[in-house]
């Protein structure tokens, strides 16, 4: 039976997307190519933080925003993002090239010893889009998008919340 390309990659997208259901813990636990840096197509690098945790409310800091963040609260916490300032400074092409809505995933993991949620707020220059808490046991996922990076303007990003997976 011949298949045509679209159909091949039809099941190449099926196959990824079972992979990643199947796996999930294990697709977003990076393996930088070295401590600080994870490859980015033509982009360059981006820089991820080994051992991302957090506990209680905190401030993070931009590397804390790349990749899988997991907390372990004592109580509810607040995570406050970095301001969009720091987070733009994470891409130097972005602000160079005047790119826009340049994004990458955060995946925040909640696994506190108790019913504690993770929260986050949005830092200066940042917009929480939906519904962001992280409830004990639970994974949630974001885009971080960089909207207005351009030197000489008002940096703006976003985190936007997508969806939640019990573990």
């Amino acid at each position: 039976m011949k298949k045509t390309l679209q159909q091949i990659v039809s099941y190449v997208v099926v196959a990824l997307t079972l992979l990643l259901v199947a796996n999930v813990g294990h697709l977003i636990e990076f393996k930088p190519v070295s401590a600080q840096t994870q490859i980015l197509g033509p982009y360059g690098q981006i820089p991820i933080l080994t051992g991302n945790t957090a506990t209680d409310t905190t401030t993070l800091s931009p590397f804390q925003m790349t990749g899988l963040l997991t907390g372990t609260p004592t109580a509810g916490a607040n995570y406050t993002t970095p301001t969009a300032t720091a987070l733009c400074a994470l891409f130097p092409f972005v602000q160079t090239q005047a790119a826009s809505n340049f994004w990458w995933d955060l995946y925040i993991k909640n696994t506190a010893g108790g019913a504690f949620t993770i929260t986050p707020v949005a830092g200066s220059g940042v917009t929480l889009v939906g519904t962001g808490t992280a409830a004990q046991n639970q994974v949630r996922h974001f885009k971080v998008v960089l909207n207005e990076c351009r030197v000489g303007s008002t940096t703006a990003a976003q985190l936007i919340s997508l969806e939640t997976s019990a573990f």
